[in-house]
């Protein structure tokens, strides 16, 4: 669905013209929809690798490697490796009590650089894996999403019925497309785990189990 199919949707499901999609205004709150949704789980489809930089024997822990740009977070597991060595991610407090120690690293958001803590010893290619941002929707682009774009438009109604125009019909109205927005929703995070488990497939044996919490999805090999 292209930012104008969305806002038509939103407008149907509010029960009157309430986004103009010539409104920048409009396609801001939009995104804002958007962004909260790509910010609530590691999606697949949002998923990305930089393989860019490295590191050479005498780095010091202080030596700053640049972001991508289009990075959002880090995955929750597994997020970093130089060669093939899986880094731990600390806390950018805690840089100076692990600054001899080997095989962690951190970011500095403000500076949007990250660090590793034993560059001094080890030379190697680092791997980071990342959940990506995406640019803004227009009215004539898309959500970079495999399904699931008329969540947007639910959630840009609900926000409206539910808060910007609110009043007990408009609450109730709300309340009837939470349902369905949940629904819709829930189907997107089953398809997620899907991608997850195809992905890992061939590395699974016989027991495989697949726990799903706050948003995220672990899956374990016995």
């Amino acid at each position: 669905m292209t930012g104008e199919k969305i806002i038509d949707f939103a407008n149907y499901l509010v029960g009157e013209t309430i986004f103009d999609k010539t409104s920048a205004d409009d396609l801001i709150f939009l995104n804002i929809q958007k962004d909260n949704i790509e910010r609530d789980v590691e999606w697949e489809w949002l998923k990305k690798q930089d393989r860019s930089k490295s590191t050479t024997v005498g780095n010091s822990y202080l030596n700053g490697y640049d972001l991508p740009s289009d990075f959002l977070i880090p995955l929750s597991k597994n997020a970093l490796y130089v060669d093939i060595v899986p880094y731990e991610q600390i806390p950018l407090g805690d840089n100076e009590l692990y600054k001899n120690t080997g095989q962690k690293w951190y970011i500095d958001y403000t500076a949007n650089k990250f660090y590793i803590t034993d560059g001094t010893t080890i030379s190697g290619t680092i791997t980071l894996n990342y959940v990506k941002k995406t640019d803004d929707i227009t009215a004539t682009s898309s959500p970079v999403w495999l399904k699931g774009h008329e969540l947007i438009s639910y959630d840009m109604a609900i926000e409206y019925l539910d808060g910007i125009d609110y009043d007990p019909i408009n609450t109730a109205k709300a309340d009837r497309l939470i349902v369905k927005r949940n629904m819709i929703y829930d189907g997107m995070i089953n398809f997620n785990s899907k991608l997850a488990l195809t992905s890992m497939n061939s590395q699974m044996g016989n027991n495989v189990e697949v726990v799903e919490a706050d948003n995220k999805v672990d899956i374990y090999n016995y």
